[in-house]
């Protein structure tokens, strides 16, 4: 491969179009195909399979409209969702909120699977089927007045909470960082996809009409690869022509030339977005842009969830892994949904943590956490650092202490344990 670096002056914006910026883009040759960064950027609205970005646009492709004309309709439009409430009598959603790609599709179904009850998404234009499997939809149906849409048409409805898919939002891929950057949290939490007789509208609910929301969690590492291969699956499916898989396969080392292409391409930009006392330490992050997307979307969520009074459980992917019946038990509860069925075959491998060890140096699992650990709020430090070396190690130790820690006889927080022993 080829790659030539090219200093430039463009970087892409929220509606894609380049705007002049002191950044350097980054141009992959292979053969006689060049490869710009515009090209390779996914926004937040291509992963629910279109093209053109919702960001700032509430109404399907209109051509004949002009450019103002569209403008006003979308401040109408938004205006008309502040005023919608829930109603009682209706379910209210209880957000499953998750960073793309930590599981989240398979929680959601053992959801359905253990309480035999419907759930609802965000993101209208695929059903979950009773089975576990995936159908598109020709029509969403509103749990309640222009609220999220039923995930799933056939099972019973819950009554009083329905467990709701959300990504809010931050997770572009080869993006400026004001697309991941900016943004209402909280109300694009709120924000997706539904479809209206086959048509992709643009979907908008209050989201102060949200009373509780797990925040699930994945090994930052794993999750990381995961949206590596997630990317070549979008890019196969909506850019053929580009042969992406030959030229980032499906394996450490495709990896690895992924992380780098990103990393060079908005270096400059990049890390002038940091503070200033992280950006030479910053520079030898592989991946970098993604694992800042993973502290900042994480810490958003909990910062979110404690300034508007959400209810809020924090939920580990490797907690199926390690005890299926218990996590199901826990998160039921906490939703409202019986528990009907925990015999659920698991399917996660291993621990469900550091399950692509080989992909990183050990070296660069140390110089991640540093980076995560300065982007993130200690609340939200205190679950991730559990992925870090040190403490991944200790956990497949002899230490004694890690040991009656991971057998739940003693806290890992000195701090909360004399809280508890009334000290």
């Amino acid at each position: 491969m080829k790659v030539l670096f090219v200093t430039g002056i463009f970087a892409c914006t929220l509606s894609n179009v380049c705007l002049a910026q002191n950044s350097t883009i980054l141009t992959s040759i292979y053969e006689d195909r060049e490869l710009s960064m515009l090209e390779l950027s996914i926004s937040e609205s291509d992963f629910m399979g279109k093209s053109s970005d919702f960001d700032f646009d509430l109404l399907d492709d209109k051509p004949e409209m002009t450019k103002e004309e569209r403008k006003k309709q979308n401040r109408k439009l938004k205006k008309e969702v502040r005023k919608l409430e829930w109603e009682e009598g209706n379910p209210q959603a209880a957000w499953i909120m998750s960073y793309p790609e930590s599981g989240i599709a398979h929680i959601m179904n053992i959801i359905q699977q253990s309480s035999h009850m419907a759930t609802a998404t965000n993101y209208g234009h695929i059903l979950l089927k009773e089975d576990g499997t995936f159908e598109r939809s020709e029509n969403s149906v509103h749990i309640y007045e222009n609220g999220p849409v039923w995930y799933n048409l056939d099972l019973e409805k819950p009554t009083k909470y329905v467990a709701t898919r959300t990504h809010g939002t931050g997770y572009c891929l080869f993006c400026h960082p004001k697309q991941y950057y900016y943004g209402n949290f909280w109300w694009k939490s709120s924000s997706g996809v539904r479809i209206v007789d086959g048509a992709r509208t643009f979907l908008q609910y209050n989201p102060k009409d949200v009373p509780k929301m797990i925040h699930f969690l994945r090994d930052p590492y794993d999750n990381v690869v995961a949206r590596f291969s997630s990317y070549i699956g979008l890019m196969n499916a909506n850019r053929p022509d580009l042969n992406i898989e030959s030229r980032f396969p499906k394996n450490k080392d495709g990896f690895r030339k992924w992380c780098k292409l990103q990393d060079r391409g908005f270096q400059t930009v990049d890390l002038k977005w940091l503070p200033e006392e992280l950006r030479e330490m910053a520079k030898d992050v592989p991946c970098r842009q993604e694992f800042v997307k993973y502290a900042r979307f994480h810490t958003n969520a909990f910062l979110m969830a404690r300034f508007r009074k959400i209810e809020y459980m924090v939920l580990k992917y490797d907690e199926f892994a390690k005890d299926q019946s218990a996590a199901i038990l826990k998160m039921n509860d906490f939703l409202g949904y019986p528990v009907n069925n925990t015999d659920i075959k698991q399917t996660i491998p291993g621990d469900g943590i550091w399950n692509f060890e080989k992909f990183y140096t050990l070296e660069e699992r140390k110089i991640i956490e540093k980076l995560l650990r300065n982007l993130s709020k200690p609340p939200i430090w205190y679950h991730i650092r559990d992925y870090t070396p040190d403490f991944y190690h200790d956990s497949n130790n002899d230490n004694p202490d890690a040991q009656r820690i991971k057998e739940g006889q003693i806290n890992d927080n000195p701090d909360e344990q004399r809280m508890k022993e009334g000290q």
